[in-house]
C-alpha cells in the first residue's frame, strides 16, 4: 500500500497538530462507577425520555431536516437565564460553539490567552486557525488570586477561562469576572460555564452590558444529556450573527432539540440531581479525609483528590470497575486523581472500596 504523502496535501500547522483525544467512555453497567469524564451520574428527566418516545413515534419526525434556529429551545433557554431568545445561539455541543468562535474571531498568530489549567478543546480550535496562545497560571491553583489575572499584561484578542474551571473546581465570583471584563475590554472573553449550575453563580447577566462576553454553556453536564451533544453561546446579538455565518445549517439534531427543551422545562428535576451531587461529593470529602487523604472540594461535579501513586491507584481502582480521571500529567497537578460525583448509594459503593484498597496497601495519601 503506498504511503499518504502527508507533506504534499497537509499544511504544517495541521501537521504538528496533537488535537484533543478523548477518552472512550467506560460501558456502563450495574457494577460499574464511572467517575471519570464528569457526566451526570443520573438518568435523564423522565420529561426528557416521554418527549423522546413521543417524538420518534410520529410518522414524519427524522426524514425532516431540523429547525436551524433551535426556536423552541432558544425560548425555553431565555425563560430559564433571563435573557432574550436574541442572545442564545445553539450548537451541536460547547465543542462546537468553541471550534465557531475560534474560526469566526481568529487568525494567524492573533493572541490568545488561556488561563490553565483548563479543559484543552478550545486551544486545539486556536491552533487550527493558526493563533499565538499564551498560558496563564494562577501560582495557587485551588486558591487562585484573581488579581494576579487582572494585573496581566499584555494584548489579547480573546481571553479563555472556564467557571467553575476544569480540572481544578475553583469558580470565580461574578464581581470577579466583571472587573476582568472592564479591565480586558480590548479583549473577548469567552467564560466557559459548563459546570455553573453546581457553582450556582452564573456571568450570563453580565453579557447585556458587556459586548465583548460570550458565555458557553451545556447540557451534558446537570442536565444528563452528554449523549445528545448540545450547547450553546449566550452573547450580544451582533456576536451571535458573526459565529452563526460560521455554524453549519442543521447542526442541532431534531431529536437533540427535543430532549434538551424537554429538560429546560424541567428544573427541579435538573436541581435536584445537583443537590444530591452536591451531597455526595462532601460526603466523598469527608470519607476520604477520614482515611488521611489530601482531597480538594470543588464548585462542580467532582473532586480532586491527591494520592501517592495516581497510576497505580488508577490501575487498582479500575480492576474494582471504578473508573476516574489521572490528571498527574496535568500542569499543577501532580499526583491527582479527578472524581466525578453521583448519589448517596454510589459514594457509599465508593468510599467501601477505597477503604478496602487503602486497608490492602494498594492506595496510599
Amino acid at each position: 500500500m503506498s504511503a499518504f504523502p502527508t507533506d504534499k496535501w497537509v499544511p504544517p500547522h495541521m501537521a504538528a497538530l496533537d488535537g484533543y483525544h478523548a477518552v472512550e467512555p467506560v460501558a456502563s453497567g450495574p457494577g460499574v462507577l464511572k467517575m471519570d469524564l464528569n457526566e451526570c451520574q443520573a438518568p435523564p428527566s423522565p420529561r426528557v425520555l416521554a418527549a423522546l418516545r413521543a417524538a420518534v413515534a410520529e410518522d414524519a419526525t427524522l426524514n425532516w431536516y431540523p429547525n436551524s434556529a433551535c426556536t423552541a429551545l432558544r425560548r425555553s433557554l431565555g425563560r430559564y437565564l433571563n435573557v432574550p431568545a436574541e442572545f442564545l445561539l445553539v450548537a451541536n455541543g460547547s465543542n462546537m460553539a468553541m471550534e465557531l468562535i475560534a474560526r469566526a474571531f481568529l487568525t494567524k498568530d492573533d493572541p490568545v490567552l488561556i488561563v490553565t489549567p483548563v479543559y484543552a478543546v478550545f486551544s486545539v480550535q486556536c491552533k487550527l486557525q493558526q493563533a499565538r496562545i499564551e498560558s496563564f497560571q494562577f501560582s495557587k491553583p485551588f486558591a487562585p488570586d484573581f488579581q494576579e489575572l487582572l494585573a496581566k499584561g499584555g494584548t489579547h484578542k480573546i481571553i479563555y477561562l472556564a467557571n467553575p474551571n476544569n480540572p481544578t473546581g475553583v469558580g470565580y465570583p461574578r464581581d470577579r469576572i466583571r472587573a476582568l471584563l472592564e479591565k480586558r475590554r480590548d479583549a473577548l472573553v469567552v467564560l466557559d460555564e459548563a459546570y455553573v449550575e453546581y457553582y450556582g453563580e452564573s456571568s450570563v447577566g453580565l453579557t447585556e452590558t458587556h459586548p465583548n462576553l460570550l458565555v458557553l454553556r451545556s447540557f451534558s453536564k446537570a442536565f444528563s444529556l452528554a449523549g445528545m451533544r448540545c450547547g450553546y453561546v449566550v452573547a450580544q446579538p451582533a456576536v451571535l450573527d458573526i459565529l452563526a455565518r460560521v455554524l453549519a445549517p442543521w447542526a442541532v439534531s431534531s431529536l437533540t432539540q427535543v430532549a434538551a427543551h424537554a429538560a429546560v422545562e424541567d428544573l427541579e428535576y435538573m436541581r435536584k440531581t445537583v443537590a444530591e451531587c452536591g451531597r455526595a461529593r462532601h460526603q466523598v470529602v469527608d470519607g476520604l479525609k477520614g482515611l488521611g487523604f489530601v482531597v480538594h472540594n470543588t464548585q462542580a461535579n467532582f473532586i480532586i483528590w491527591q494520592v501517592h501513586e495516581p497510576a497505580r491507584a488508577v490501575q487498582a481502582l479500575a480492576a474494582r470497575n471504578v473508573y476516574v480521571s489521572n490528571k498527574d500529567s496535568v500542569p499543577q497537578m501532580k499526583g491527582c486523581l479527578r472524581v466525578t460525583m453521583g448519589n448517596g448509594e454510589q459514594t457509599q459503593r465508593f468510599l467501601g472500596i477505597v477503604q478496602e484498597l487503602r486497608a490492602e496497601g494498594l492506595l496510599e495519601p
